[in-house]
């Protein structure tokens, strides 16, 4: 999940490995609309997915974003 922690912290703007699974993407300092896309964008394209409507909106916790991934057979 290394790969995964630094684009969280690149699209976050924080240390993307002190965020526990549990923290809602939403309590964020700046999350907003603009930040969420940035993280779609981040993930299709440094993992090579393509993400359904249904998975994006799922993405609510940090947890979230390693668990659709995994689903996907990706290990960030």
């Amino acid at each position: 999940m290394k790969r995964l922690n630094e684009l969280l912290g690149e699209v976050l703007q924080c240390d993307g490995e002190s965020l526990p699974p549990s923290t809602p993407l939403s309590d964020v300092d700046g999350w907003d609309s603009l930040m969420h896309v940035m993280l779609v964008v981040g993930l299709e394209r440094n993992f090579s997915v393509e993400l359904s409507a249904e998975e994006i909106k799922s993405m609510v916790m940090v947890g979230d974003v390693s668990r659709v991934l995994k689903e996907k057979g990706v290990d960030g």
